[in-house]
């Protein structure tokens, strides 16, 4: 079999306007940090979230824009050495929509939560983590202020949810091993939180007013991290993919993502045998 190798180096350079103070209209989140982390099962018990921000206002971006939300939302912020952690919990009084299963499938057809990421404050990019009620996942990232997404970026992190009888929640743990940031004592990123409810075409979100449901610019902030750069900088990513017919023949592919983080604005990226009908993106 013949391999191939692909190597790049990813550099992120933050805008002069990075880490700008938020304006007294901009919602803010303090960042608490835990000695405890949360079991990510998908209960979000109050003993597990004590030392977490909550937030409990949500706006309708659609479809009555402005309005507040139809059906209450809470969510939980918190952080420790190596994680983010982001809990949610949905009420609603009829029974939740959820069918994907599949990675990166649309989750925006399903009741679903989400956690929008501007790690560096530019304004300008963001990473992206959706769940619905099955856990499954969906994450990519942003740039030019939301106006292009990149959905096939991937990077491992954990997510459960489960049926309440108030509605659904949802558990995150996001690591910073798998995203790009900007560390430091007292550092601030942009952040928004989402709901939605495809019943009723709802997409809720906290920090609010929005020209667009990805816009970055105009996300809140999470403020007062205290980020060390990752202890652990490599990421070995594998895959395998097989194909069977009928009658005919078995076979398959393998290969490696490897990612090592020089800093916490640069990365090398490397692949072992790529699939070439992606490899552009």
């Amino acid at each position: 079999m013949t391999s191939t190798v692909v190597v790049s180096l990813t550099m992120v350079v933050s805008p002069l306007f990075a880490q700008q103070s938020p304006t007294p209209s901009t919602p803010t989140i303090k960042a608490l940090r835990t000695a405890e982390p949360p079991d990510i099962d998908g209960d979000v018990e109050d003993d597990e979230w004590p030392a977490a921000a909550a937030v409990t206002t949500f706006v309708q971006f659609q479809p009555r824009r402005g309005e507040p939300a139809s059906k209450r939302t809470q969510a939980f912020v918190m952080y420790d050495a190596g994680h983010l952690y982001i809990a949610f919990r949905c009420w609603d009084d009829e029974p939740v929509t959820a069918q994907r299963t599949q990675r990166d499938a649309d989750l925006t057809s399903d009741d679903a939560v989400a956690v929008f990421l501007d790690t560096y404050l530019d304004r300008q990019t963001a990473y992206y983590f959706l769940t619905n009620p099955l856990g499954t996942q969906m994450d990519g990232r942003l740039a030019e202020d939301g106006r292009q997404s990149d959905e096939t970026w991937d990077s491992p992190w954990t997510s459960a949810a489960k049926r309440t009888d108030y509605g659904w929640s949802a558990e995150m743990a996001i690591p910073f091993t798998s995203i790009k940031y900007a560390s430091g004592a007292g550092t601030t990123w942009g952040i928004n939180l989402v709901r939605t409810r495809p019943r009723t075409l709802e997409y809720d979100t906290w920090a609010y007013p929005l020209d667009s449901r990805f816009r970055v610019s105009q996300a809140g902030r999470l403020v007062g991290l205290d980020l060390d750069a990752p202890s652990r900088r490599h990421q070995v990513i594998p895959y395998a993919l097989a194909r069977a017919e009928q009658h005919g023949q078995t076979d398959g592919q393998a290969g490696l993502d490897l990612r090592y983080n020089l800093t916490t604005r640069t990365a090398v990226y490397g692949t072992v045998n790529p699939d070439f009908a992606v490899i552009e993106a």
